[in-house]
């Protein structure tokens, strides 16, 4: 599901994607952990968002979730846990409107690797401190490449065995440039128990350095057992 959302302008809390949120839809009362994003092309049929890591004050965002599906024209309003604790008007986060159910929506975050000029010849440079291995180069050698100043330009190939990438552009680049390669990844919203369940008890997360241990696991299922 998608909701586009407004903030309003009492609330100065700051909602970070995939931050819990109650939603309130009609009669119908969910809690959610959202990912934000924003319209590429507002106002048109576009089936791609920009991943957004914070809901910001002056353009709405897109929340989405995955929830029971509520049909349009249906308002929402969203409150935070730090709101809903809150007497004053800053009680509501943000406000907007359900949008139609659309699976085929993709949120995509953008990341830039950056690297620098090694040496210069008019059109052409040798690239360090992007990759640090010939594979890499080869892997990424189709994207296209552009510069701090409006250069556009493509990966040639790799030179040496410690990352440094021969690049040409479409016209001559300076050593005090900087060379850009935007990556895009696709995100998906986060699977949340209590979105159908409310009475779902709340499983902390555990980190990804954070290893299993078999021995607690049995003892567990010991003590289990034994009451």
């Amino acid at each position: 599901m998608h909701f586009k959302l407004n903030r309003t302008t009492e609330n100065k809390e700051a909602i970070p994607s995939k931050m819990r949120m109650e939603f309130h839809c009609g009669f119908r009362r969910m809690t959610l952990q959202p990912v934000l994003s924003a319209e590429t092309n507002p106002g048109s049929m576009s089936e791609k968002l920009k991943y957004l890591r914070f809901m910001r004050s002056d353009s709405p965002a897109i929340a989405t979730a995955v929830c029971p599906i509520v049909f349009n024209p249906c308002k929402v309003i969203c409150f935070t846990e730090n709101s809903v604790k809150s007497d004053s008007v800053d009680i509501v986060a943000a406000t907007g409107v359900v949008c139609p159910p659309n699976p085929l929506k993709v949120i995509l975050k953008r990341i830039i690797l950056t690297g620098y000029p090694l040496k210069c010849h008019k059109k052409k440079c040798v690239g360090r401190f992007m990759f640090f291995e010939p594979k890499d180069i080869k892997y990424f050698k189709p994207v296209e490449i552009y510069t701090k100043h409006g250069l556009k330009g493509h990966i040639k190939s790799s030179l040496g065995t410690h990352g440094l990438m021969k690049c040409i552009f479409n016209d001559w680049i300076k050593h005090n440039d900087v060379i850009c390669m935007p990556l895009y990844r696709r995100v998906f919203p986060e699977w949340f128990e209590r979105s159908w369940n409310p009475r779902a008890a709340l499983v902390p997360k555990k980190r990804k350095d954070e290893r299993f241990d078999a021995d607690e696991e049995t003892k567990d299922e010991a003590a289990q057992m034994s009451d």
